[in-house]
Formats: structure tokens, sequence, C-alpha cells
């Protein structure tokens, strides 16, 4: 089922042109949608412009049917996740309290917190391994650790749909792999999940859909390995490329000829 769709989107900033016109997307529950692009092709943008922290030069997007538009802030961020590729938190607050900060949109920024609420964030740490530090201040935490912090908060949402902007960008290779898998078990559970990469063998692995942007718009969508062709990725990203298959996974290496 559709949770999450965009139709004919323009945004951009200030007066000047759009960044992107007329992008089509859809989420799927269950499923795990790449956004991928060169750097500038403004796959960050519209993340914000779904979101609703952009505004849009025209185009819709809607929640099970509902424009967004018409939501609260409060009644997006029960419906929605997002994780920017750096969020500003206070240095001096615990991790608890930070992922707590996820459970506002069910409970209220003036009500107590309920049992619910707590094990919701005990159990968002977990996730993504970092329940360990939980009485840390964040000013304490690496650039990774505050990622997997701000990846935790969104879990705690337990949004319908979650945006994540380069997710594992801060990360180790033993951490991304974590994530993905928690992403993984995410969209089994029903979550549908749209994240930029720029890795394309992450999206190649990973995914369950594609998004490829460029020149201003949409250049292609649809199973990864039907996007992301040899022909396409030098057409976008300027680079020779050869697929194959390595234990059962499409791979891409770069040709350096």
């Amino acid at each position: 089922m559709t949770v999450l769709t965009v139709r004919q989107l323009a945004a951009g900033y200030d007066s000047a042109r759009p960044v992107f016109s007329d992008v089509d997307l859809r989420l799927d529950e269950g499923e795990i949608t790449s956004l991928l692009g060169p750097n500038g092709a403004g796959k960050t943008t519209l993340l914000r412009a779904i979101i609703g922290l952009l505004p849009v030069r025209h185009g819709t997007v809607t929640v099970d049917g509902v424009p967004l538009a018409a939501l609260s802030a409060r009644q997006r961020a029960r419906c929605i996740g997002y994780v920017p590729q750096r969020e500003d938190l206070d240095p001096g607050m615990s991790v608890f309290d930070a992922v707590l900060i996820g459970r506002a949109p069910h409970r209220g920024w003036m009500l107590p917190w309920r049992r619910a609420d707590l094990g919701a964030a005990e159990d968002a740490l977990r996730q993504v391994d970092i329940l360990e530090h939980r009485d840390r201040l964040l000013g304490e935490l690496s650039g990774g650790e505050r990622q997997r912090v701000a990846l935790a908060r969104a879990l705690a949402q337990q949004p319908a749909v979650m945006l994540l902007d380069e997710p594992v960008a801060h990360l180790d290779p033993g951490h991304q792999v974590a994530l993905f898998r928690v992403l993984r078990q995410l969209a089994t559970a029903g979550t549908a999940i749209l994240m930029t990469l720029h890795d394309l063998n992450q999206a190649l692995q990973w995914s369950d859909r594609t998004v490829l942007l460029a020149d201003g718009g949409c250049v292609a969508s649809g199973r990864p390995q039907e996007v992301l062709t040899p022909e396409r990725i030098r057409q976008v990203y300027g680079v020779r490329a050869v697929t194959g298959i390595v234990d059962g996974v499409p791979v891409i290496r770069y040709d350096s000829g």
C-alpha cells in the first residue's frame, strides 16, 4: 500500500530557480527506497520539501491520501520521522532525554512521560546499539554516536514513514551494516523508508526501489538493478562502471580506464 505520494513537485530556495521540478515519487509500506544523484541534484532539498521544512513551488505531497499542508506540525511528526545529515542538539542534554523528544508528538510537551514513552525510547536506543550510553551527555559523543542518537529519536516516534538524509555518512562499516539491518527490520514491519545515499553499491544491496535525481528532475526510478545501469551511471555521474554479481549480490565497479 502506498503511504506517501509526491506529484509534480518543484522546490528551491528564495527566488532562485527551482532545484528540481516535476518530481513524482511514491513510498510504499514495507519498502526501502534510496534517493540517489550527484552533489547538488536536490536530494536533501527533496527531503526537506516532503517533510514541510521547505515551501514547494508547485505540486503536492500526500500522506495516506491527506495533503501534507493540511496537517499540523504535530500530526506530521506522528506519521513522518526525519533524520537530517546534521542536527544541532544541546550538548548538555543526556542521550536518553534527546531520544525521548521523539515521543513528544504522541504526548505533548507539558505532560509527564508515560511508561510506554520511556519503553519506546529505551527500545530505540537498543536498536541502534547505543543503550549503554543513555546517561552520557551529547557533547561527549563522537559524530557517529550522535548520528545514532538522531536515528533513535526518529525510531522512538514510531512513524509510518521515515526520511533519512545520508544516514550512514558518519558511521564505521560495522555500524553501517547494523543500521541497514535495523531499517530492513522496520520495513519488514511495515514502515515506508526513503534514504539518500552516495554509495551505489549500498543502494543495490539494501533498497527495494531507487529514485535517481539529476539535471533538475527525476532521471529514472524503479528496481535498483534496472535504474543503475552502466549507461545511466556514466550519463549521471560521468564515470564508467561495470556491473556484476558477487555472492549473489549485485555490485558496481568503477572503471579507471
